[in-house]
């Protein structure tokens, strides 16, 4: 996938200004997570047009950390910043899961 390379420039989309809204508060409130802060930012950066990158050491990542929050964002929008829900143990139904 070309978005995770180091060096593409992230002038093939544009950020919403609803998300740029969003994101921005995100990225400052003090109650947010450092990971949610952090991803804010990563997106941030990548609609001002920096690469993978020079948004990872800006950022202090990996540039694939960069790539796929980046890929992520494009693909499925804000929503898909979030945490992903774990997996389940093999032969384990999610909602045994949630009982422990």
């Amino acid at each position: 996938m070309g978005e995770c390379q180091e060096d593409v420039p992230s002038l093939h989309w544009k950020l919403k200004q609803a998300d740029r809204e969003k994101l921005e508060l995100i990225a400052r409130r003090p109650k947010t997570s450092q990971r949610a802060a952090q991803r804010a930012g990563i997106i941030l950066a990548c609609a001002r047009g920096m690469n993978n990158g020079q948004v990872a050491a800006a950022s202090r990542v990996s540039a694939s950390t960069v790539g796929k929050w980046r890929a992520r964002y494009i693909a499925q929008g804000i929503e898909s910043l979030g945490d992903a829900p774990a997996a389940a143990r093999r032969g384990e139904s999610p909602t045994a899961r949630s009982k422990r």
